[in-house]
C-alpha cells in the first residue's frame, strides 16, 4: 500500500527546459545547410526508387559532402546556446498572478473580454518560473532583448504550460 504522506512530502513542481541559440547568424547558416543536405537526400532517394524495386533492397545512402560542416555548425551553435530551466509556481501564487493581471473589459458592458492581460502577466510569470540560469535583473533584461519573438514565445509558452496544462503520466 502506498504511503500518501511520503508521496505528498516528496512532491516537486513540474519542470521543463528550453534551449535557445542566441547566435542568429549561426542558426541561419545551419538552416540553409540543412535544407541543402535534405534536398540532396530527397533527390538521392527519388533516384534510388527504381534501383530499390529492381534489387529488392535499398542501398545505404551516400554520406553528404557537407555533413561534416553541418556537424561543425551544430557544435558551434551549442557554444552559443543557453538552456533555461523553468519550474511551475505554487498554485496559490499562480492564481494570485492571474488576479493581479486581469483581462480587458468591454467598454460598453463592463464584462471581461479576456481572462487575463497577457501583455503584463507573461513577463512576470516568465521571470518567476525561470530558475536557471540564475540571472540578475540586468542579465534578464539583456536575455529578453537578445531573443527574437519566437524564442520569447517558446519561453512564455513553457512557463504557461507548466502552470496551466495537465502533465501526462507516461503509463
Amino acid at each position: 500500500m502506498m504511503d500518501i504522506d511520503l508521496l505528498l512530502d516528496s512532491a516537486t513542481p513540474a519542470e521543463t527546459t528550453v534551449a535557445l541559440c542566441l547566435n542568429g547568424k549561426l542558426r541561419a547558416q545551419y538552416e540553409t545547410l540543412r535544407a541543402r543536405i535534405e534536398e540532396r537526400a530527397a533527390e538521392q532517394a527519388d533516384g534510388d526508387d527504381a534501383d530499390t524495386r529492381l534489387a529488392g533492397r535499398g542501398r545505404k545512402p551516400k554520406a553528404d559532402p557537407e555533413q561534416a560542416e553541418l556537424d561543425r555548425l551544430v557544435q558551434e551553435m551549442k557554444a552559443h546556446t543557453i538552456t533555461c530551466r523553468l519550474v511551475a509556481l505554487p498554485r496559490p501564487e499562480f492564481n494570485q498572478l492571474m488576479k493581479d493581471h486581469p483581462g480587458r473589459k468591454d467598454d460598453k458592458t463592463g464584462r471581461p473580454v479576456e481572462r487575463f492581460n497577457a501583455e503584463t502577466l507573461f513577463p512576470v510569470l516568465l521571470r518567476k518560473a525561470l530558475v536557471e540560469p540564475v540571472l540578475s535583473p540586468a542579465q534578464y533584461d539583456k536575455l529578453l532583448n537578445a531573443v527574437n519573438e519566437a524564442q520569447y514565445d517558446k519561453l512564455v509558452t513553457a512557463a504557461w504550460n507548466l502552470n496551466h496544462e495537465d502533465s501526462d503520466v507516461p503509463f
